[in-house]
């Protein structure tokens, strides 16, 4: 519990999974940070605050801000996104008639760089621990979430 008497998510504090992917070597990129962007705002400062209370507000369940348009969005793409290039990998191999050299060619290109995506942000990620976010708490109080209902979306 936080001074506001919330509980922080996730209550368990559980190991991140697929930590072994920051050790493996890229496939096509050069290196890992090839294409490194700058790094986020510090989650004390006053643009991560206003940058996660508009995803807040976005993802709620009655979201007055959200459109109708990013509704569908978060519908079509809720998921895990390799699954979801896959598919649209196998409608395109089927429409476009590739035979099975060149679809095997195509996912493999499609794998290789969402692996490539995956091994190089894994690099950029750093874990938040629970002192961490007990800061970000304590110090960001409009952030807190005491009741809030996410959008619910997914067709799975």
């Amino acid at each position: 519990m936080n001074d506001h008497g919330n509980s922080f998510t996730p209550p368990n504090f559980a190991p991140a999974d697929f930590t072994q992917w920051p050790t493996v070597t890229p496939f096509a990129l050069a290196r890992a940070d090839e294409f490194n962007q700058e790094p986020p705002p510090a989650p004390t400062s006053d643009e991560y605050t206003s940058v996660f209370n508009e995803v807040k507000s976005l993802g709620e369940i009655d979201s007055k801000t959200r459109t109708s348009d990013q509704t569908v969005i978060g519908n079509v793409w809720n998921g895990d996104i390799q699954d979801f290039w896959n598919e649209i990998a196998q409608t395109a191999a089927l429409g476009h008639h590739l035979n099975l050299p060149q679809s095997a060619r195509l996912f493999a290109l499609l794998n290789i760089s969402l692996a490539d995506t995956t091994i190089a942000f894994s690099k950029l990620s750093t874990p938040i621990s629970s002192g961490d976010l007990s800061l970000l708490f304590k110090q960001q109080a409009p952030m807190v979430i005491p009741t809030r209902t996410p959008m619910k979306i997914g067709f799975r």
